[in-house]
C-alpha cells in the first residue's frame, strides 16, 4: 500500500542507459548476433567490454597527450572531467540540542 501511494506520488524511476551503449548500439547488436551465430560467448564479452571502456581509454589518451605537451590546464580539465567535480564534506558536531552541521553553529559551539 505504502510502495503505491510512493509510485502513484514520485512515479517509477527511470533506468537511463549509458553512454557507451548509445554510442556503439549498432555494433553492440551486431556483435550478439554474431554470438547466436557462433556460439563464442567469451570472445563476444570480451569485445563488448572493449565497446565499453573505448570512451574512458580516448579521455586517458587525450590527457596522456595534455601531460606531454605540458598543457597542464586542459589536463586537470580533462581530470575533472573524468572524476567530476571535488565535493567539500560537511563536518558535524553533536551537542546537547542535537547535531550542528552549518559552520556559523559550529563556530559558536
Amino acid at each position: 500500500m505504502l510502495q503505491n501511494a510512493t509510485i502513484h506520488i514520485f512515479g517509477k524511476k527511470r533506468w537511463r542507459s549509458q553512454d557507451w551503449i548509445e554510442d556503439h548500439d549498432e555494433k553492440t547488436q551486431c556483435l550478439l548476433k554474431d554470438n547466436k551465430l557462433t556460439g563464442d560467448r567469451s570472445a563476444v564479452k570480451e569485445d563488448i567490454r572493449n565497446l565499453k571502456n573505448m570512451p574512458f581509454q580516448q579521455k586517458a589518451d587525450e590527457a596522456e597527450q595534455y601531460a606531454k605537451s605540458k598543457n597542464l590546464r586542459e589536463f586537470y580539465v580533462m581530470i575533472n572531467a573524468v572524476y567530476g567535480p571535488k565535493t567539500k564534506a560537511l563536518l558535524s558536531v553533536r551537542s546537547k540540542s542535537g547535531v550542528l552541521s552549518s559552520p556559523e553553529d559550529i563556530k559558536e559551539r
